[in-house]
């Protein structure tokens, strides 16, 4: 990878579970994947058995936009768009399927269309015992089953009669009527559903609007948004594909609003946002079921918003009332006059856990990392190094999003600068 490049020198990680076992598992798939060498399967990096026992799989964040948060950018896709998402799945997975590999979630948040071509990530296969797929996509099978070839095809038949425009859905619906056969045997192979498609359709180049990541991220956290199912028994699910870096690049950037000044140290306060748009009333337990995921959604678009020195988004991300939103109120005057600013500023946002949760509160653990960057407070004009910074955010559920009530630091690897 060329470190130089912002693009390049992302990297996501995720965490698979504990043990050995575990770890010799992934590291053999992995190892697969690259035998498989398609550009249409993200492979991971790397995968590394830490001495807490954790697996963490390092994984290369694609610069693109998975087919969920597309879908809440600008809406369903017109049949020649979705005939070039299934076109772009099948071959990849016809080529997985080949060498005895499956992916085994397959889900709109695990296709990604990078630079006009379609990219499958999260493709751990068997590795991950625990996971039954992704509702409403995972095959009736999943339930009680592990992943197969059959699961595959019938999750592209699901993504497919999703996405598209009811323009196109009934003839979608009829051509993918096979791939969603009850019975596993009775489906066809996904070589056969690449064979097959292009007689739906013509395939169209995929029309992605020009935005950013946060405003992908955000527009994602709207719902509806699916999470992969596990066992009851199985590890906790911790979010990954949403952790991008986001760039608060400029002169000045009115990011000086997420510090907080704690036994005079600097840390940045990564608190949700209050989104514009309302999600349609099926959506609201989607939403929040999912806290970790919004959190760090909601991270990335609350930083956005900071950039762009919108002061009452800053100020609507927090609970009326609450000790956030006293602190938000204080950063949004500040803004307004111009007190404090920073300067070069990059954050990446890392991964999120859910600790605690119920259908009114949430708590989340956050991570990411700050640049190296220059705040002005008034004349004063301070250069920091770079650190990493771990919060705990407990939010509350308004009756459309998820609000933060506090942010507090918790222990990182590194510590913010005094």
């Amino acid at each position: 990878m060329n470190a130089d490049t912002v693009a390049d020198a992302r990297t996501l990680t995720r965490d698979l579970g504990r043990g050995q076992e575990l770890y010799a598992r992934a590291r053999d798939h992995v190892e697969r994947l690259r035998a498989v060498d398609h550009p249409g399967v993200c492979v991971p990096l790397d995968v590394t058995h830490r001495d807490d026992d954790r697996v963490i799989a390092a994984l290369p964040a694609l610069d693109g936009t998975d087919l969920a948060s597309l879908r809440h950018l600008r809406g369903s896709l017109a049949l020649g768009e979705c005939i070039a998402v299934g076109i772009g799945v099948a071959e990849a997975l016809s080529t997985l399927h080949a060498q005895g590999l499956v992916h085994g979630d397959i889900s709109d948040a695990n296709i990604m269309v990078v630079e006009g071509s379609i990219v499958l990530v999260d493709a751990w296969g068997e590795v991950l015992a625990d996971e039954r797929g992704t509702e409403p996509y995972a095959s009736p099978e999943r339930t009680s089953t592990g992943p197969s070839a059959p699961d595959d095809v019938y999750a592209l038949g699901e993504v497919l009669r999703e996405c598209v425009h009811p323009d196109g859905a009934e003839r979608m619906a009829a051509w993918v009527a096979p791939m969603l056969d009850q019975d596993p045997q009775a489906r066809p192979s996904a070589s056969m559903v690449l064979r097959a498609l292009p007689a739906c359709g013509s395939p169209t180049g995929i029309d992605v609007p020009v935005a950013g990541v946060a405003s992908a991220v955000r527009a994602r956290a709207q719902g509806p948004h699916h999470e992969t199912t596990r066992l009851a028994s199985g590890r906790l699910w911790r979010v990954w594909a949403t952790g991008r870096r986001v760039l608060l690049v400029g002169a000045v950037a009115a990011a000086a609003l997420v510090t907080l000044v704690i036994a005079s140290r600097m840390v940045i306060a990564a608190a949700p946002m209050v989104l514009p748009a309302e999600p349609q009333p099926a959506q609201h337990a989607r939403a929040a079921d999912q806290p970790a995921v919004s959190a760090v959604a909601l991270t990335v678009a609350r930083f956005e918003a900071l950039a762009s020195g919108d002061t009452s988004a800053l100020i609507q991300t927090t609970v009326p009332g609450s000790a956030a939103h006293s602190q938000a109120q204080q950063e949004a005057q500040a803004l307004q006059r111009g007190d404090v600013s920073f300067a070069g500023l990059t954050v990446e946002v890392g991964e999120a856990e859910t600790v605690a949760a119920n259908n009114a509160h949430a708590t989340v653990f956050l991570d990411y990392e700050v640049s190296p960057h220059q705040v002005r407070r008034g004349t004063q004009v301070v250069t920091y190094e770079s650190y990493t910074q771990r919060v705990e955010l407990d939010l509350t559920w308004t009756d459309r999003t998820w609000l933060v009530r506090q942010v507090q630091p918790l222990p990182s690897p590194t510590e913010p600068p005094t």
